[in-house]
């Protein structure tokens, strides 16, 4: 690592291990370093600085998450979209590495590639694997990269756009339906017309969570109550054409 400083780091102990850990801040520069690393197995200007046994063990999955189809030695790996919020389609293969206040290091064998990202977004939070998607789906169609799949984004959705109290009448009564394809789907969201929502999971749906929902201009915004492991919480936008009733 080029960047790197003694005070870019600390050891701290805790109740769950009794070896220490020892989060860094590294640089986007070090950060791409270390992917490119395992990106080539472990060779380094032909130099081998990790076994490729190693490389191949430590990104496999051994366990499985919410968040992605499995967990190796540190390494998260297949797709970051869970079905839950689909924005890119990444090939077979790819395995990433997600450290805390925004840092993510993406390997792509299939199309020989690594992708970092640092820090927080211009809103002021953390990275999360919605928007990180949204990036990596940018630079794979400017790459010109086969099977990205479709522009997710709210500028791509076709049809007309509906606002305020209109939107707040379409969705009154309403169920709507997501995440075919996470651990638990698919997942729903009961929308009363008295304001109040419930969020049901299973192909024989449970209840698991409850809020309120509300319209603030085109955007649609729903509030967990309950559970704080809530997956539906939040203002975001959505194209009424893309709900499915």
């Amino acid at each position: 690592m080029q960047d790197y400083q003694r005070t870019d780091g600390s050891y701290f102990t805790g109740e769950a291990s009794v070896y220490p850990a020892y989060p860094f801040k590294m640089s986007a520069r070090d950060l791409a370093r270390f992917a490119l690393l395992y990106l080539n197995k472990g060779r380094w200007q032909g130099r081998e600085i990790i076994p490729a046994t190693w490389v191949e063990e430590s990104t496999r999955a051994y366990s499985h998450s919410e968040f992605a189809p499995g967990y190796g030695y540190l390494w998260w790996t297949g797709p970051i979209s869970n079905g839950v919020a689909p924005a890119v389609n990444l090939p077979d293969g790819t395995f990433y590495a997600a450290g805390i206040g925004g840092q993510l290091a993406f390997v792509i064998p299939a199309h020989d590639l690594i992708v970092v990202h640092r820090g927080p977004h211009v809103e002021g939070g953390l990275a999360n694997l919605r928007t990180v998607g949204r990036l990596l789906w940018l630079i794979l169609d400017a790459g010109k990269f086969p099977d990205i799949g479709p522009d997710a984004s709210l500028d791509a959705a076709q049809g007309m756009r509906a606002y305020g109290d209109r939107l707040s009448r379409m969705l009154a009564g309403k169920t709507l339906l997501y995440g075919d394809a996470a651990p638990g789907q698919p997942y729903r969201v009961r929308l009363n017309a008295n304001g109040t929502a419930a969020a049901l999971q299973g192909s024989e749906p449970t209840e698991f969570d409850t809020g309120i929902w509300s319209i603030r201009e085109d955007k649609f915004c729903v509030f967990h109550g309950t559970m704080q492991r809530s997956l539906w919480r939040g203002c975001r936008e959505r194209p009424a054409k893309r709900i499915a009733f």
